[in-house]
């Protein structure tokens, strides 16, 4: 079974996986609601030189418990540049806390759907469903607990069995009720970055680089 992606669609799943920061890192809290907002993206040669594209989300997440999320989210940028639709939402856990060196580990699972029509002529449109699973090791640091972390993530297309891995490196400064995080993800590091449909850059010649900067606003919770 080839488990890769075509050129096209392997193109367009690395945009689609990089469209907001890392979600599973620390849990919010039991009780507290944030509104989210994402902007960044691949790396790609546009006007001259290699930026990230512009691409955006925002949304919501909500903390069920202390270790416990959920969050959706809207990602109204791929409609405005790509004629398609996306959203997701997903839940984290956090299983294991920090303790000294040794970090906390979250994972989560989002439920990604983007529909509409890339282009003209057949196919006229279509609904694509995949899931993206993340593990994230953290170190908290500093009177406010500010946060590095890192992990893998794969972005996967669940018919067929075909999906981009990626690995992400970022920092969350954490203030009292707002949230700003600054993430690296390199996507698909085992393909030919040479032979996709959109001029990446990677690192040499493998996958593609992304750069995303994220704000959180918290609030409810305990008193």
């Amino acid at each position: 079974m080839n488990r890769r992606f075509g050129p096209l669609t392997l193109s367009l799943a690395i945009g689609a996986s990089a469209c907001s920061v890392s979600h599973g890192v620390r849990p919010i809290g039991d009780g507290v609601t944030g509104i989210t907002a994402t902007v960044g993206g691949p790396m790609v040669d546009y006007y001259g030189s290699h930026k990230p594209l512009p691409l955006s989300t925002v949304g919501v997440v909500h903390g069920l418990s202390d270790t416990v999320d959920l969050h959706a989210a809207v990602n109204w940028s791929t409609l405005a540049l790509f004629g398609l639709f996306g959203t997701e939402i997903g839940a984290g856990w956090m299983f294991l806390e920090q303790k000294g060196a040794r970090p906390a580990l979250m994972g989560d699972l989002s439920f990604d759907l983007f529909a509409g029509d890339l282009s003209t002529g057949a196919p006229d449109g279509g609904v694509r469903v995949f899931n993206e699973l993340d593990l994230r090791a953290s170190w908290a640091w500093g009177k406010q607990q500010h946060l590095i972390y890192t992990g893998p993530s794969a972005f996967i297309q669940p018919f067929q069995l075909k999906g981009v891995p990626s690995w992400s490196l970022g920092h969350q400064f954490r203030f009292r009720r707002f949230d700003l995080s600054t993430e690296a993800r390199w996507l698909a590091p085992f393909d030919d970055n040479e032979a996709l449909t959109v001029d990446y850059a990677g690192l040499g010649k493998a996958g593609a680089l992304s750069l995303q900067l994220g704000g959180r606003y918290r609030f409810g919770g305990p008193k």
